[in-house]
């Protein structure tokens, strides 16, 4: 589909207004003519809702947004043949289904890639409260680019994996912030890149993918958690839950400072459970168990054993919502240890 109007500044040229129409027949090919969809003016840029109507004449008034050559909020897939030749010359990277991921990290159906209607959005009880505004920022950074002219990656799906790489590599978070800092040296001006791991991980906690940091005994007698929270010493041992740091400032002076000796990363499972049931596909592997699986005596699956069917035995109710998880423990090596 050719995409080259949206530079014409020109907005009363014929061309242009006929691409503005082609793009609405694009954007409503499976609407209902009455529904909302995302407008990509460059006052909108694709987060406020406006009618078939209303979207034409904003797109006429406004300009059509420059950065957004992909339309896969109104339909576009993203392995679509009908891509221009720079965008045919991108990376996989570029291809990862961000604006998916963060419709599913929220909980928003998607219909051509991307949120039903304006009332759909506000029968899920989303307004222009913080959490919708937090989806509307991701969904903003799914599609910038990374700098002017990047066809690779957009900020989010770079921060992303520069995340991942820190993982599997065990950078620490000084590292991460020397690379960031070296990169954005290195990138042309107007890059969009978080200057430090702080900036960086504020994407993965919008995202849901965070976790709790909870003081422990440096002998592993307790966790201060909970009602233990207010402690400053083990109940068991009596050892402190802090150690002492020295802190340098600016003026040249030194204090001391506690910080915990120990910490564990609590990751709540309920709600990672949740997610799992977010995403379309994830939620059908969820099921699989009982919609997929072949019921022929052998086992290839868990569900097949006679500990999961004598489990359903048991608790019948449980048993006939699939969408129920069972979770089993294993212990390799395991020694109990004698406090």
């Amino acid at each position: 589909m050719d995409k080259s109007w949206i530079e014409i500044r020109n907005r009363l040229d014929p061309t242009y207004i006929q691409g503005v129409e082609k793009f609405i027949e694009f954007a409503y090919d499976k609407k209902h003519p009455d529904s909302k969809i995302y407008c990509p003016c460059k006052k909108c840029v694709n987060v406020i809702f406006g009618t078939r109507s209303g979207v034409t004449e904003h797109l006429i008034i406004n300009g059509f947004n420059t950065k957004y050559t992909r339309w896969t909020i109104h339909g576009e897939s993203l392995a679509s043949s009908s891509r221009n030749e720079s965008d045919a010359n991108q990376s996989s990277y570029f291809q990862d289904d961000m604006v998916g991921m963060v419709h599913d990290a929220f909980g928003v159906p998607r219909q051509d890639g991307g949120i039903r209607d304006n009332e759909g959005l506000e029968s899920m009880g989303l307004g222009p409260d913080k959490e919708t505004k937090k989806f509307f920022k991701l969904l903003e950074d799914a599609q910038r680019e990374l700098y002017p002219n990047c066809k690779t990656f957009s900020a989010l799906s770079f921060t992303t994996h520069l995340l991942h790489i820190k993982v599997l590599g065990g950078w620490t978070d000084t590292s991460y912030d020397m690379l960031v800092e070296l990169l954005r040296k290195a990138f042309p001006v107007r890059e969009t890149l978080p200057k430090s791991f702080a900036e960086a991980k504020k994407f993965n906690e919008a995202l849901g993918f965070s976790y709790e940091k909870i003081d422990a005994c440096p002998k592993d007698c307790m966790l201060f958690w909970k009602d233990k929270k207010g402690l400053s010493n083990c109940e068991k041992c009596g050892i402190s839950r802090y150690k002492e740091s020295t802190v340098f400032s600016d003026d040249g002076t030194t204090k001391l400072t506690q910080i915990p000796a120990k910490q564990v990363r609590h990751f709540p499972l309920k709600p990672a459970l949740q997610k799992l049931f977010m995403s379309e596909e994830t939620s059908k592997n969820m099921r699989w168990h009982a919609e997929g699986r072949t019921n022929d005596g052998k086992w290839r699956h868990p569900a097949d054993t006679p500990a999961w069917k004598t489990f359903d035995e048991k608790h019948p109710e449980f048993a006939k919502d699939i969408r129920n998880v069972r979770l089993g423990l294993a212990a390799d090596d395991f020694v109990g240890k004698q406090m």
